[in-house]
């Protein structure tokens, strides 16, 4: 179970008006919380912010968010965790531009950690070839927007609990 934050707030819900869930018109990053440290969080608020310029979406505060990452996940008191940080451009009217003033919404969701098992890193997992490939929009390469269809489709083409993982290539 997750706990999630909405601009730093705890929250159960969203408004249907947010451009995020009306358009998939966001970020996210999932960032690992080993130890009481965070891995990588310096390339993530990077990805992030660069994202978020690409997209035109008013960058938060970045600069407050790790340490509201630090104060929700020790307040868990969760040892190990994952974090997903989502920025959507926020609630807009109907319609697919973007509005001239946005106001984004900053989701942060944390949840425990369930590491693989010990033998997975010793003998490998069992991997196939997704059918479906990966839609290529080079405005988008190297950003992790919140439109990710082509892996839900993909993850949906077995229902076999010996394959851990599937590998989707390119057109």
């Amino acid at each position: 179970m997750a706990q999630w934050y909405l601009d730093g707030r705890p929250v159960e819900t969203l408004s249907i008006e947010d451009r995020g869930f009306q358009y998939a018109d966001g970020l996210f990053e999932t960032i690992a919380w080993r130890q009481g440290a965070f891995r990588l969080l310096p390339l993530h608020m990077k990805r992030l912010d660069e994202g978020c310029r690409r997209l035109g979406i008013r960058t938060p505060e970045i600069v407050g968010i790790p340490d509201q990452l630090y104060d929700m996940t020790t307040a868990l008191r969760h040892k190990d965790a994952l974090v997903k940080l989502i920025v959507t451009r926020g609630p807009g009217k109907r319609g697919y531009r973007a509005p001239a003033e946005s106001n984004p919404t900053t989701l942060i969701g944390v949840f425990e950690h369930k590491p693989r098992p010990e033998d997975d890193y010793r003998h490998g997992i069992n991997t196939r070839i997704c059918a479906t490939t990966y839609s290529m929009q080079p405005h988008l390469a190297g950003i992790k927007t919140l439109q990710r269809l082509d892996q839900v489709l993909a993850q949906s083409e077995w229902d076999d609990s010996a394959i851990a993982e599937g590998f989707m290539l390119d057109p």
